[in-house]
C-alpha cells in the first residue's frame, strides 16, 4: 500500500526520495557494468563498486543478483527506446520505421542488450508481456496483409517479429560485422517488403506452365 505524499513528513518525504535515487542509481551501475563485462562476470561488489555504494545497501533494494536483473532490463528498454510493456507498436507504418531508430540505440548498450536477451532472466521478461507483443505483431500484419488467411498471418507475424528483435541485431552484427544504423536499415528493407503498402501481392498458388501439346509444340 502506498501512502499519499502529503500525509509524509519532510523528513520521510527525504528518506524516501533518497531511496529511489540509490535505487535507479544501482541500476544504472548494473547496466554500465553489463556494458563493460559478461553477463556471468556480473557480481553484486562490482555493481556496489560502481554505484558508489555498499554491498549492504545493494541487498537493500536486492536480495539476488537475478531480482537486480529483472528490475535492470525496463530501465535498459527505456534507455535504448524500446516500447513500453503496454505500449508496443501494431501498425504496418511503426513497424517499419522502428528498426531505424531501435538497432542503432543497441550498440551503445551492446552489453546489457546481449544480457537481457540471452538471459533467464531476460526471457522471463519477454515472456511476461509475450502475449501482448504477439498480439500487436498480429495486428499490424493483418492490417497490413488482408489477403492472408490465419495461418499465413500467425508466420508472418512470427517472423517479423524475429526481424525487429535483438536477436536479429546480435546476429547481424557478431555474424556480419554490421553497425546498429546498417542492420537497421536492412531490418526496415525488409519489412518493407513484407509489409510495405507498395508491396507486389503474392499469389497463394504460382500456376504451372502448361506443357507444349502436339499441335503447338514447335519442331525440332
Amino acid at each position: 500500500m502506498t501512502i499519499p505524499s502529503e500525509t509524509l513528513s519532510p523528513k520521510e518525504s527525504l528518506r524516501d526520495a533518497h531511496k529511489d535515487l540509490t535505487r535507479e542509481r544501482i541500476l544504472e551501475a548494473a547496466i554500465e557494468c553489463l556494458n563493460d563485462e559478461e553477463l556471468d562476470q556480473l557480481t553484486m561488489e562490482g555493481v556496489a563498486a560502481k554505484a558508489g555504494v555498499t554491498k549492504r545497501t545493494i541487498y537493500r533494494h536486492f536480495a539476488t543478483r537475478e531480482e537486480l536483473l529483472k528490475a535492470s532490463w525496463p530501465v535498459m528498454q527505456k534507455m535504448v527506446g524500446l516500447p513500453g510493456t503496454g505500449n508496443f507498436v501494431d501498425s504496418a507504418e511503426a513497424m517499419i520505421a522502428l528498426p531505424l531508430t531501435l538497432f542503432p540505440s543497441f550498440d551503445g548498450q551492446a552489453g546489457a542488450i546481449r544480457a537481457s536477451t540471452y538471459s533467464r532472466a531476460g526471457r522471463e521478461l519477454r515472456m511476461a508481456v509475450n502475449d501482448r507483443r504477439k498480439g500487436s505483431f498480429l495486428k499490424a500484419v493483418k492490417g497490413a496483409r488482408p489477403d492472408l488467411d490465419d495461418a499465413e498471418a500467425l508466420r508472418l507475424a512470427a517472423t517479423v517479429q524475429l526481424l525487429c528483435s535483438a536477436f536479429a541485431w546480435s546476429v547481424m552484427r557478431d555474424f556480419w560485422g554490421l553497425s546498429g544504423e546498417q542492420s537497421g536499415r536492412a531490418v526496415s528493407d525488409a519489412l518493407e517488403i513484407l509489409l510495405g503498402p507498395d508491396r507486389k501481392p503474392a499469389g497463394r498458388k504460382t500456376a504451372r506452365r502448361a506443357s507444349p501439346t502436339k499441335k503447338n509444340a514447335k519442331p525440332r
